[in-house]
Parts: C-alpha cells; structure tokens; sequence
C-alpha cells in the first residue's frame, strides 16, 4: 500500500503505508532551493524535521521511522517561504 496526495504542483507518495521500519517518500515539485519535511503526529506536534536543498524534479528520500510510537503520522513539505506546500499521511505499525 501507498498514501499519496497531489497539492497544487507537489506530488507526494509515502511507501509502504503502513510502515515499520522505514519508509521512502517520492516528492515530485516544481519547488526550487531549500525545502523542509516535517514528521507530525496526530495531534499535530513535529517530531521530526529535516531541511534538503532541491532541484526541480523528483526527489527519492529514505526516512527512518523505527524510533516513532506506533500511530497516525503526516508528513509535511514546506517551501522556502515556511509555507505548507503538501501534507500526506502515513501510519508506523
């Protein structure tokens, strides 16, 4: 299974879902330069974040998730500007 989600220009896609170990996330933008991936639990609060410098195009990124409680979980892309671009969500068995 995937969890996938089109916002605007942004494709997301988080597989596998539900997820145990780790998971890739294919992000296919139009964004250029920096970008920040925000992990969020269910009530909302950032447990993980991580900043990448991006080209436009595709981007493939493994994300660990083994030391998340098990649950629902969103991950966030903002832009440079700290605006939410994406949002898709995924579940850590």
């Amino acid at each position: 299974m995937a969890s996938a989600l089109l916002t605007g220009k942004t494709g997301l896609l988080v597989v596998p879902n539900p997820v145990t170990a780790s998971a890739t996330l294919f992000l296919d933008t139009p964004l250029q330069g920096q970008i920040t991936l925000r992990t969020m639990d269910a009530s909302g609060r950032m447990v993980h974040e991580l900043r990448k410098v991006n080209n436009v195009g595709e981007i493939r990124l493994e994300f660990p998730v083994a030391t998340l409680e098990p649950g629902s979980y969103f991950l966030q892309v903002l832009d440079a500007k700290g605006e939410v671009v994406g949002r898709v969500p995924f579940v850590r068995q």
